[in-house]
């Protein structure tokens, strides 16, 4: 028996194309979740291609932070190993 891994995506990996380019196929619906303890930030993309690809020119990021804030939105997906 395989155990079950949960993964908490809160940014582009919630989009079906692009669990598709990661994964190999669209990830089960998951289950809306936040996440408490970080905050979300960007980062520019360094990329021309991905943007060119995609549109974005920054890139989600989650920094851990002890102040006051409030949960970051996404999905919890179940994944197996």
């Amino acid at each position: 028996m395989t155990a079950e891994v949960l993964l908490f995506a809160y940014g582009t990996l919630q989009d079906p194309a692009v669990q598709t380019a990661v994964f190999g196929h669209e990830l089960e619906p998951g289950a809306q979740d936040r996440l408490s303890g970080f905050r979300l930030s960007h980062i520019p993309v360094d990329d021309l291609q991905v943007t060119a690809e995609t549109g974005l020119t920054h890139y989600p990021i989650l920094i851990p932070t002890t102040a006051e804030a409030p949960p970051v939105p996404g999905r919890l997906y179940p994944l197996t190993p």
